[in-house]
């Protein structure tokens, strides 16, 4: 029995433990108190993570499916716009009653195909200018009057429109109507092309939509419900809507013909006021009526100022938050006891290399490569990352070297819209302006020089244009021996590439008396060169092959400022010609900056290769 309460004696006061017993207690006493608080950390910032993740992941479904959506109104946009521009079509409604029966067979051809290579497209039809329905790919729209109808008045008055979806009082189905004035050469316009897109394909397409226990709403321009997973829902608005917009042509009698009779409130008037922000900020919750909360994602279409909303039960994260909180409990437990052992063992061991490699990147952020090699200690996990890091710091340098190679290749703006991905083979519709500068006599002065000095004067000269185009954004878009040509409004988008390019070409003439200065220090003769600008729209992206492309611009602008170049040899004295186009903004800036040069006309002249004259003017200071 002493021995017995002995030991009893021993538990009882802990100064008698063995020091490793000791040890043992505040290291696990140590481990599990960070990591208790740690793991009740994880688990609170889990449980926002989780809902973070499901808004966004939420949010990227309506992004992806508001894509889908945009794509098929654009794409039904565009057709419309070929068929107001087909040749038949406006032949067909430029004509008189006779003149109209030699191409209605073919004018009714060209619809046809559009209904028949687009099966989303319900119905095309064709109103003349009185606002008849004359020809159509269903007899029901021809000879109705349709004046009073958006698609006709808004097509007139801005040249195209796209509707809400509305149910159609003749066909009784629903559809977006697209229409686009139809214009002739010589009589303005004659009249309207209009698209009827199936409703059911929208609708369909939003349908198809089914995020776990949850759904997705369509919303229009005036926060109508007119696509979605609940039915109950459809053709109600959010907030209510005022007299005034029920009074509309948009909503008069919108949706009667598919027995709606009238459009009822859901009462969300807090999200309804929240809808532009919201499509901004892409998610949010939704509270249905008497319903559980929900969490949503939403995004805005671009064609048509509609939202989409897809959205979830909160609640569906419960039960994944639950078995996180368990297993965090369980791993705190478990870890703690390890770390409790091995912590002390292992923290020098594992810091002084971390904290090594973090120098190393450190180094690698300040372009220091040389400092941020690693000498590799072990052949261990730290070991294998050593070497990785010095691999990877290895390629970084290596990558900065071709960088900065590469830039000397091609302008800094195409050399970043090529790593980004954005230039692929093809290009795009931009206004922009050009300029073409050639020195004059350059074949002459080439032949009297060897060619290393033709060399040298060429890189002198490219040298200091190059600067002098710098500052007004240009991009240097070929050197051709002497010839630069160098391109205002792409590949970044300029509203004033006229100014800009006629500021550049004056600071080309400046650069260029400073570097004849030069030469005549140096006893060379003088150099003379020739400008010519023009603007327009033109195609901007990428030609050749897959293999090997370059980023350049082509349209009728490009030749003009070519042959206005060319021209600057016939006006002694006038070393800038300019375009029409460039001329007319040139004049209109003049009027908030005295400080830019004047124009004086040089009348009708015709250039090389067209065959009508353009009028040409000379920069006056």
């Amino acid at each position: 029995m002493p021995g017995a309460v002995s030991s009893r004696s021993r538990f009882l006061h802990p100064s008698a433990w063995p020091i490793a017993a000791k040890l043992s207690l505040v290291l696990v006493v140590v481990s599990l108190v960070p990591m208790g608080v740690t793991a009740g950390l994880d688990v609170w910032q889990a449980r926002g993570a989780a809902e973070a993740t499901e808004h966004d992941n939420l949010r990227m479904l309506a992004t992806s499916s508001a894509g889908r959506i945009d794509q098929l109104l654009a794409d039904t946009q565009r057709v419309a716009a070929q068929v107001a521009g087909d040749a038949e079509v406006v032949e067909y409604l430029a004509g008189t009653m006779g003149e109209r029966a030699a191409v209605e067979r073919s004018a009714s051809q060209t619809l046809a195909n559009v209904t028949r290579s687009n099966a989303d497209i319900a119905s095309a039809f064709l109103i003349d200018a009185s606002g008849k329905g004359t020809l159509s790919t269903r007899g029901e729209e021809i000879g109705l009057d349709v004046t009073h109808r958006a698609y006709y008045l808004e097509a007139f008055r801005t040249g195209s429109y796209v509707s809400e979806l509305t149910a159609g009082s003749t066909s009784k189905r629903l559809g977006v109507y697209f229409s686009q004035v139809v214009r002739s050469p010589t009589r303005g316009v004659v009249g309207v092309a209009v698209l009827k897109l199936a409703g059911e394909v929208v609708s369909g397409m939003v349908e198809s939509i089914h995020p776990p226990g949850g759904g997705a709403l369509l919303l229009d321009s005036y926060g109508v419900i007119v696509g979605g997973t609940d039915p109950s829902l459809l053709y109600k608005s959010l907030g209510h809507l005022t007299p005034e917009v029920l009074a509309t042509p948009v909503f008069d009698q919108r949706f009667t013909s598919i027995g709606v009779a009238r459009i009822d409130s859901l009462e969300l008037h807090g999200l309804s006021h929240q809808l532009v922000a919201v499509a901004q900020a892409g998610s949010t919750d939704l509270a249905f009526p008497d319903g559980p909360r929900q969490i949503a994602g939403y995004a805005p279409l671009t064609v048509k100022p509609w939202t989409l909303a897809v959205y979830e039960p909160a609640a569906r994260l419960a039960e994944p938050l639950a078995q996180i909180t368990h297993h965090a409990a369980a791993n705190a437990l478990l870890v703690g006891a390890v770390v409790a052992l091995l912590a002390l063992a292992l923290a020098r061991a594992i810091v002084r290399p971390l904290r090594r490699l973090t120098e190393a990147a450190q180094a690698v952020r300040r372009g220091d490569f040389v400092a941020a090699r690693l000498e590799p200690g072990s052949e261990d996990e730290i070991g294998v990352l050593s070497d990785s890091f010095n691999r990877m710091a290895h390629g970084l340098e290596a990558r900065e070297r071709e960088l900065e190679i590469f830039g000397r290749l091609v302008s800094p703006e195409v050399r970043e819209e090529l790593l980004s991905g954005n230039l692929e083979l093809g290009g795009g519709t931009r206004r922009a302006a050009v300029l073409f500068s050639d020195i004059r006599g350059f074949s002459t002065l080439a032949e009297q020089m060897d060619p290393q000095a033709v060399v040298a004067l060429l890189n002198e000269y490219l040298t200091a244009m190059t600067g002098a185009t710098a500052a007004f954004g240009g991009y240097i878009n070929n050197f051709i021996g002497d010839a630069i040509v160098v391109v205002f409004g792409a590949p970044i988008p300029q509203s004033d590439g006229e100014r800009r390019a006629v500021l550049a070409a004056l600071a080309m003439r400046d650069a260029l008396t400073e570097l004849n200065v030069r030469r005549a220090a140096r006893g060379a003769a003088p150099i003379e060169t020739g400008i010519g600008i023009a603007a327009g729209d033109m195609v901007a992206g990428q030609i050749g092959s897959p293999e090997r492309m370059l980023y350049t611009v082509i349209g009728d602008a490009v030749n003009v400022a070519s042959r206005l170049e060319t021209l600057t040899k016939d006006y002694p004295g006038k070393s800038i010609l300019l375009s029409r186009r460039v001329a007319d903004a040139l004049v209109a800036a003049r009027v908030t900056d005295a400080s830019l040069p004047g124009v004086e006309s040089l009348g009708l002249i015709k250039l090389k290769g067209r065959t009508e004259p353009v009028e040409v003017f000379a920069v006056v200071r």
